[in-house]
């Protein structure tokens, strides 16, 4: 008896954001970026500043290797009034990669 070989990568959707600005001597940005896998996977976020077509980026979260359907990371220290680029990672547990589309967000600035 054999079984088949996992090669099919996790379905990455419902890919969403929340910011929050927090206050201080500087003012910085928390994230929250969510999403859902179709299939138990690890969580990853991609992320540079700007607006960008390419598929390069200069910073990532750690990978939370805990493997769910239900993803969540939090990037701290993101600039007040900025543009950023981010796509989101999961793999499962046969180290099978999908990687979502390019998404951006706009992070909060304090009121003037």
């Amino acid at each position: 008896l054999t079984t088949a070989q996992d090669t099919d990568p996790p379905q990455i959707s419902q890919v969403k954001t929340e910011s929050s600005l927090i206050t201080g001597k500087e003012d910085k940005v928390q994230s929250v970026i969510f999403w859902k896998t179709e299939e138990s996977s690890t969580s990853q976020v991609r992320f540079e500043e700007g607006i960008k077509a390419s598929d390069s980026f200069s910073q990532e979260s750690n990978e939370d290797d805990n493997l769910t359907t239900n993803h969540i990371i939090v990037i701290t220290n993101l600039s007040p009034g900025t543009v950023y680029h981010f796509t989101v990672v999961s793999k499962d547990a046969a180290g099978n990669e999908a990687v979502s589309e390019n998404s951006t967000l706009l992070t909060p600035q304090k009121n003037q």
